[in-house]
């Protein structure tokens, strides 16, 4: 289960089912839309949006309150390893085993900077 680090609380939604091998399998987890494991999650301050960080090299932005999904950042050529979100919630800073760092606008999904 997801869990709300201030109020201990589960997050709605997002009670998510593993398989022997740590991959989330349950449809109701709005992780399951990446094509590989989910490796890395960030929520923002707001809680309006979540992020997330995948094996399968991609970035995705999910709405918080119905679990839709509204970005995904292509660019890494390996998987995901760490995700970011600025304290303003206008970026996001992901980290990748391709040894770049890469900077989004968190409203559009496009990519600003590689590091």
């Amino acid at each position: 289960e997801m869990w709300s680090t201030r109020a201990h609380d589960t997050l709605e939604g997002c009670s998510c089912t593993h398989d022997a091998h740590g991959v989330i399998v349950n449809p109701a987890c709005p992780a399951t839309r990446h094509a590989d494991a989910v490796l890395c999650v960030a929520i923002s301050r707001d809680r309006l949006r979540v992020v997330s960080g995948s094996r399968d090299k991609t970035v995705k932005i999910w709405d918080f309150a119905t679990g839709a999904e509204v970005h995904t950042m292509r660019g890494h050529t390996e998987g995901v390893n760490s995700v970011a979100i600025s304290g303003d919630g206008a970026r996001i800073a992901s980290g990748s085993s391709d040894y770049l760092a890469k900077l989004w606008d968190a409203a559009t999904g496009a990519e600003e900077r590689t590091l």
